[in-house]
């Protein structure tokens, strides 16, 4: 859980920082930029031996899904940023967050994973404080 919540803050102070920086460049040079971030973050955990990596030839199908979460990651961070440019940070985050909902309907229809009631009503809630928010504009 502890892992969890650093994720979030992590991502939210990441989202916060896109946004000063999409104010004055355009959004290829924001992604440059943080991809240059990522180098960062990679020799930081790899490069000094703190974490191994598995080996391909035991894992090459899950190195290919590793790398096409890698390219939507890429190409999502893309679009967000053009939003950046547009829309207001409490907007976009907030309507950016429903990757969840999808990420959970992907989950129930391809991993087989089973929602609890309460999972269900926190993904419609989220749903409709989307929607709230695109009528409120």
């Amino acid at each position: 859980m502890l892992s969890l919540l650093v994720a979030v803050i992590l991502w939210g102070l990441a989202n916060f920082l896109l946004k000063i920086a999409r104010i004055a460049m355009d959004a290829p040079s924001v992604q440059a930029a943080q991809i240059a971030g990522v180098m960062i973050g990679v020799i930081f955990f790899y490069g000094f031996g703190r974490y191994a990596m598995s080996s391909l030839s035991d894992h090459a199908l899950e190195y290919i899904f590793s790398l096409l979460a890698g390219a939507c990651g890429f190409v999502g961070t893309y679009f967000f940023l053009y939003a950046l440019g547009a829309e207001k940070l409490s907007f976009a985050s907030q309507v950016s967050s429903l990757h969840v909902v999808v990420a959970t309907i992907l989950g129930v229809l391809f991993l087989k994973e089973t929602l609890h009631v309460w999972e269900v009503l926190g993904g419609l809630l989220m749903i409709t404080g989307a929607m709230l928010l695109g009528m409120t504009k």
